[in-house]
């Protein structure tokens, strides 16, 4: 919802969008559930339903004005990476302000079920993308810094 909110909307100053779907074709042909989930939602006929295209948030990266960060774990089966790389480079293509981070461990409810060394990650990354944007202004997101960086 992160990565549609943020194409429709000019109303967020950053957001953080994990294991999102960016474009709903591919989803239906690589996720676990696309085969039926998609069609379930979005309708028939992938290839020619217009809907797969016109609810994927990908076709209006142009509208982005809030810096993103996206999370994404390689295991997560239900969103498969392809999504959020895809909104990356399409965002970046754009001049946006986008970042990733790509994480080996985690299925799609990483932020829930992942390990607790995992989730730290995941929080500290999201908390200091917030501090960083919408508290002090910042430019820039060094993501490698501030996952190598030791607490004090």
């Amino acid at each position: 919802m992160t990565n549609w909110a943020v194409t429709q909307s000019e109303l967020f100053k950053a957001a953080v969008s994990e294991n999102g779907i960016s474009y709903w074709l591919t989803s239906y042909a690589f996720s676990d559930i696309g085969l039926w989930f998609e069609k379930e939602e979005i309708g028939d006929n992938p290839l020619e339903n217009e809907n797969y295209r016109k609810l994927s948030p990908l076709f209006y990266a142009k509208n982005v004005k809030a810096p993103i960060l996206i999370i994404h774990s390689l295991e997560d089966y239900r969103c498969p990476l392809d999504q959020s790389v895809m909104f990356y480079h399409v965002l970046k293509d754009y001049g946006k302000e986008a970042y990733i981070a790509i994480f080996k461990k985690g299925a799609h409810g990483h932020s829930i079920r992942g390990s607790p060394r995992h989730r730290a990650k995941r929080h500290k990354l999201i908390l200091e993308f917030f501090i960083r944007k919408l508290v002090k202004g910042e430019k820039g997101f060094p993501i490698e810094e501030i996952l190598e960086k030791k607490e004090a």
